[in-house]
């Protein structure tokens, strides 16, 4: 379902200072698709563990954090927002559960993670990290999440395993009467807020994975649609005092808006499984 990983600011720089107070939610989704999605093809849980696993080869460069602290937050979900910020070599974590930086490692949304002891289910941290002898916003995507993976095993000693289940998931299909967007030639851009996906020159999945943190459930792709399109998307969300009539749900607003259709469905979908995570000694 990152570009810099873990910026925000690396979605959109012109992201307006209103939208930037999202729930820990929000800040998933543009974690799981302004820093991942844009760039990437699928990849499974099998990969990326393997990956993890892998010993280096003569002469390759293990990329780790330089300097680690961490902090269990409290205040846990009465704290206020969760958020990543990576600036100047440094990464910062306010206020997130284990669950998030998982997502971050494995490139896995939170959803398709199981096995979590209870502990780490509630408790949220707060991380600061820093990269001296690497530039995090020049690295590869898989480069980021080796990075990040090895701040976990540093920490939380976790091991885990993909798991194939048969799970509910939606087929995003084009309805009858063809999307409602257009293919774009213009500069990339992607901007999110609690109810509104605005992107410029993105790829489908850009907009599927920001689905998939969304409704809760993994997306199959079958619009056979493989260029960059512009995309304009407002649903329902928890507006407060805003009149919610004037806002269609996610489901309505997809087909209204942009053509497209999420149809329930069942497949095999590969997840990850944590079999052991330690809570980690602060510093």
């Amino acid at each position: 379902m990152f570009m810099s990983l873990w910026r925000h600011g690396s979605a959109s720089s012109s992201r307006p200072a209103q939208k930037q107070n999202l729930s820990t939610k929000g800040l998933l989704i543009i974690i799981g698709v302004a820093l991942i999605a844009l760039a990437r093809e699928s990849v499974s849980p099998e990969v990326t563990v393997q990956a993890q696993s892998t010993t280096p080869g003569v002469g390759a460069t293990v990329l780790r954090f330089d300097v680690v602290s961490i902090r269990e937050n409290t205040l846990g979900a009465a704290g206020g927002d969760g958020r990543m910020l990576l600036r100047d070599g440094f990464l910062e974590v306010n206020n997130l559960l284990l669950k998030s930086l998982i997502t971050s490692a494995y490139g896995v949304h939170e959803g398709l993670i199981f096995g979590l002891p209870g502990w780490a289910e509630e408790a949220h941290y707060d991380i600061r990290n820093k990269v001296t002898d690497a530039d995090p916003t020049a690295m590869t995507r898989e480069q980021r999440r080796a990075l990040m993976a090895a701040m976990l095993e540093d920490r939380f000693q976790p091991r885990v395993h993909p798991v194939t289940r048969e799970l509910p998931v939606y087929d995003l299909i084009v309805t009858k009467g063809g999307p409602r967007f257009s293919e774009s030639t213009r500069e990339q851009h992607l901007e999110i807020a609690k109810s509104e996906f605005t992107g410029t020159a993105v790829p489908i999945v850009a907009l599927s994975s920001f689905l998939e943190e969304l409704v809760g459930r993994s997306l199959v792709d079958k619009t056979g649609l493989n260029g960059l399109y512009d995309f304009h998307l407002q649903w329902q969300a928890d507006l407060g005092g805003v009149d919610r009539d004037s806002f269609p749900s996610i489901f309505t607003a997809l087909q209204e808006q942009l053509g497209l259709k999420l149809q329930p469905n069942k497949c095999p979908v590969k997840t990850l499984f944590v079999d052991h995570v330690e809570r980690p000694s602060e510093n």
